[in-house]
């Protein structure tokens, strides 16, 4: 464990290092998905236009995440307190049992970009994500391909879903959700903080990774077809890539 600011991060040690393979520089995946992969990511339009403007892929801390529970905040009462083993010595059994808290308190710090499995288009996923929203689709290779000479180590895995119950593993801290998201069929990218950069921005070559940009299907049909236009005109390497959701078709 490294402290910055006086606070734990995690390290590649944290994690169970049997299920990864290393696919390249700081970059790990795990052994239940595989670099053909198909996944997207719903994303508002201003924060699309940013990254394409930028070459910048923004992660987000898991404290300003919506879900309480990936802000580290519990239901139930006992599940703030992790299984602690007990020791002959009370002294010992306390720096554990503080061992594991900060463990788990560094696993609610680190940075996740979430992407989903679900390839098809979902009303879902347009009324959850907003109205002012597209959806990027690549596949795992791609994604990892794009990322320019990443300073912070990187993993890559789905997550799990449960009922949350007690745990000491920091993985099951990092890459698991609470059974009710189950339809999200999420696949996570966390970025562990270091020293250098906080909060992390990961350089992308959007031309390798984005195969297909899909406008909201809520936006009126002119609008659609203006932003498709604006997007190819202003970033041509996106042209033949920006469609239009055929979930809902108007009569105009």
């Amino acid at each position: 464990m490294r402290k910055y600011f006086g606070e734990l991060m995690l390290t590649i040690n944290n994690f169970n290092l049997k299920d990864y393979r290393s696919i390249c520089s700081n970059i790990f995946l795990h052994k239940d998905i595989t670099t053909e992969k198909s996944i997207c990511r719903y994303i508002s339009i201003d924060c699309l236009i940013d990254m394409l403007s930028t070459n910048k892929l923004y992660v987000s801390n898991r404290k300003h995440l919506n879900d309480k529970r990936e802000q580290g905040i519990k239901e139930n009462l006992r599940d703030i307190f992790p299984l602690t083993a007990q020791y002959h010595s009370k002294e010992m059994t306390q720096n554990e049992a503080q061992r594991i808290n900060d463990l788990h308190r560094a696993a609610y710090s680190v940075y996740v970009s979430c992407w989903t499995q679900r390839i098809e288009e979902s009303i879902m996923f347009w009324h959850c994500y907003g109205q002012d929203t597209c959806r990027i689709a690549t596949t795992i290779g791609d994604l990892v391909n794009s990322i320019v000479s990443p300073n912070n180590t990187i993993l890559i895995a789905p997550i799990k879903y449960d009922d949350r119950g007690r745990t000491e593993l920091v993985e099951q801290k990092v890459f698991s959700k609470h059974v009710a998201y189950k339809d999200e069929q999420e696949i996570r990218l966390c970025v562990l903080p270091n020293e250098k950069e906080n909060p992390p921005l990961l350089s992308i070559d959007l031309s390798a990774m984005i195969h297909e940009i899909i406008i909201n299907p809520f936006f009126c049909k002119s609008y659609q077809i203006f932003l498709k236009e604006t997007l190819e005109d202003w970033f041509t390497f996106l042209k033949g890539r920006v469609s239009l959701s055929h979930i809902l078709e108007f009569d105009f």
